[in-house]
């Protein structure tokens, strides 16, 4: 029996979240070829992940942070990911324990995502986020059912 289907054929693994997805370059959509998906939310209304391998060559953490008007920190910020090929505009950020938002996904109990705005003036203004987070910008929706 395989370890990932049951004696009917049907899934054993019912939920994705806080798991990765790693493609090959045989990948049939180029556009997930060799990326990394970490899988932020699986249910029953579809497949939400974020691709964690990709560094954008364009976006910065001071040009987003700047585009926002808010001031730039002088810490040294992490780089800014390219998190897919699904909705361009879209920023979220990963980040780690200790620091709560009012509009946030639990995706473990240690990895929470965010599109909230307050996110980024706590990093650029209050210094909350320490360096336990990654600006991911755009999101990668990705459907697997």
């Amino acid at each position: 029996m395989d370890k990932f289907m049951g004696d009917d054929h049907t899934s054993v693994i019912e939920n994705l979240t806080g798991s990765f997805l790693i493609s090959t370059m045989k990948m049939p959509d180029p556009r997930f070829a060799e990326q990394v998906i970490y899988i932020c939310a699986h249910n029953e209304e579809g497949t939400m992940g974020l691709v964690i391998n990709k560094v954008s060559p364009i976006f910065t953490m001071d040009q987003v942070l700047k585009g926002a008007n808010l001031p730039v920190p002088e810490d040294v910020l992490p780089p800014v990911h390219l998190g897919g090929p699904v909705e361009v505009e879209s920023a979220f950020i990963l980040y780690g324990p200790g620091y709560q938002t009012q509009h946030q996904l639990d995706v473990s109990k240690t990895v929470f995502l965010s599109r909230e705005t307050k996110v980024l003036e706590d990093i650029a203004v209050n210094h909350q986020l320490g360096h336990s987070y990654a600006p991911v910008i755009p999101l990668a929706s990705i459907s697997i059912k």
